[in-house]
């Protein structure tokens, strides 16, 4: 069964905490992976910005991804 890696930006730690408890608690994913600190920069209505941010990554079952969408989205 293939695995695959989601890949999530949000505001904050305590977003991705939020985000990574439910979907490991609700068997959407294996495991989650939290990176705070991070710096992003892009081009947003034709200027450039800049943003603290966290990484949150997701190990999953492919088959199991629009699930996994669906509940991230809902939490985010």
């Amino acid at each position: 069964m293939p695995i695959i890696l989601l890949y999530i930006t949000v505001p904050s730690a305590a977003e991705a905490q939020k985000i990574a408890d439910t979907v490991i608690s609700e068997h959407l994913a294996a495991c989650a992976n939290i990176i705070p600190g991070m710096k992003s920069l892009y081009r947003w209505q034709g200027k450039v910005e800049q943003r603290d941010e966290t990484v949150l990554i997701l190990k999953t079952k492919e088959k199991l991804f629009p699930a996994v969408e669906a509940r991230v989205k809902n939490i985010a």
